[in-house]
């Protein structure tokens, strides 16, 4: 891993474009490489050119339509692609066995058992396979956005142990357990309250099952989840996901890789990446695994579906930090939907402050109302998609 990767890359987490002021919020050109950072201050931090910068990060422009290879091409081979410190640098930390054998058996039993499991609203997919969501509600046909009017539901308590260590660990608290993800979150991070340890508490968990028997003809494909964005603003910038009940579960991040949304084979998560265009992460059982920075707001990520062998049942908690909502903030918004509909550009902008205001462990004395805004939620949001 070259030196300069890590330096740049550290830069650029310190560096993003986002809204900016109290008053107003302009967004930037999402698509225009030029946009994503402050280049003139990383290029004053590093002592290079601006366009010294963009060529490192993106490779250089090129061709009559002066595009770049990307992120993902520019680090040099594929195999430099798999390296855990090149990994951290673009948002990606795997922690095995974060989970402890009694902690899964409780959480399986739970989540899968039938006598327990009949309780959990759990709901078929669309494309296929069965999702439990604990915390925010969502607004019907809306793309998953969170409706704030509504109080959030309780998250089981078998995931209370779990859910304490990595509140300690987003706190930069605790053993050397979490000095590797303490590291990557403070340099490579891009909001301001990640970066220092202050991201708001895990609000939502979101379960998954990818499962086979033997009575089945049917290939895994229906248990696939296609290639989506988390919600740039709706959440907090760390995602936190634990892999359990089998062994080799994949996650997988592109910039250009299976069209949105579509469930997409491993054969061809392995061909992206093959070409230096995906990361395709490895899960081993009872592992946590963190995505943040790039992987967060640049890269798309899913899941690709395989042919497993024999019976197969695995279980992913997705959790999220998602801002509780509030009676004033909720009785606001009933108001002014009884009223009339406020325009575009005034919904963006209080979304993004009522967003900004729980992002962070609040601290006595202090407002949470900042005026700094989240940088990543608006730094390098390329595309318009939401989470899926």
């Amino acid at each position: 891993m070259p030196n300069c990767d890590e330096s740049l890359f550290a830069a650029l987490a310190k560096h993003p474009r986002h809204t900016a002021g109290s008053e107003s919020h302009p967004m930037p050109d999402r698509c225009r490489i030029e946009d994503l950072f402050d280049w003139e201050a990383i290029a004053k931090e590093m002592g290079r050119s601006e366009e010294e910068l963009m060529n490192a990060t993106f490779g250089p422009a090129c061709g009559k339509r002066q595009a770049r290879c990307g992120l993902l091409r520019a680090r040099g081979s594929p195999e430099q692609l798999k390296e855990a410190a090149m990994r951290a640098q673009l948002g990606i930390v795997v922690v095995p066995d974060f989970v402890k054998e009694e902690e899964e058996a409780a959480m399986l039993a739970e989540f899968l058992d039938p006598a327990n499991a009949a309780g959990l609203p759990w709901e078929k997919r669309e494309g296929g396979g069965w999702h439990a969501s604990f915390g925010p509600s969502f607004i019907p046909n809306a793309g998953y956005k969170v409706d704030r009017s509504k109080a959030f539901t309780e998250l089981p308590r078998v995931l209370d142990t779990v859910r304490s260590r990595l509140h300690r660990l987003l706190r930069f608290e605790g053993d050397a357990e979490g000095s590797a993800v303490r590291s990557a979150l403070q340099h490579f991070a891009m909001s301001p309250a990640t970066r220092s340890g202050r991201q708001g508490q895990l609000s939502q968990a979101f379960l998954q099952r990818y499962e086979l028997n033997d009575e089945e003809e049917i290939c895994n494909r229906t248990q696939a989840l296609g290639m989506h964005f988390d919600s740039r603003n709706a959440n907090a910038e760390a995602v936190i996901g634990l892999n359990l009940g089998e062994d080799h579960g994949h996650i997988f991040f592109s910039r250009s890789g299976p069209h949105k949304g579509q469930p997409f084979p491993m054969a061809l998560a392995k061909e992206l990446e093959a070409r230096g265009e995906g990361i395709l992460v490895e899960l081993p059982r009872r592992a946590l695994y963190m995505f943040f920075g790039f992987a967060r707001y640049h890269l798309r990520h899913g899941v690709p579906w395989s042919h497993p062998t024999g019976p197969y049942r695995r279980v992913t908690v997705t959790l999220r930090s998602v801002p509780l909502p509030t009676a004033k903030r909720g009785a606001r918004r009933a108001a002014e939907a009884a009223t009339h509909e406020p325009d575009a550009a005034k919904r963006k902008q209080r979304k993004l402050m009522d967003v900004l205001s729980s992002f962070e462990h609040p601290r006595p004395g202090r407002r949470l109302f900042a005026k700094t805004s989240m940088a990543a939620s608006a730094a390098i949001d390329l595309c318009s998609d939401e989470e899926e």
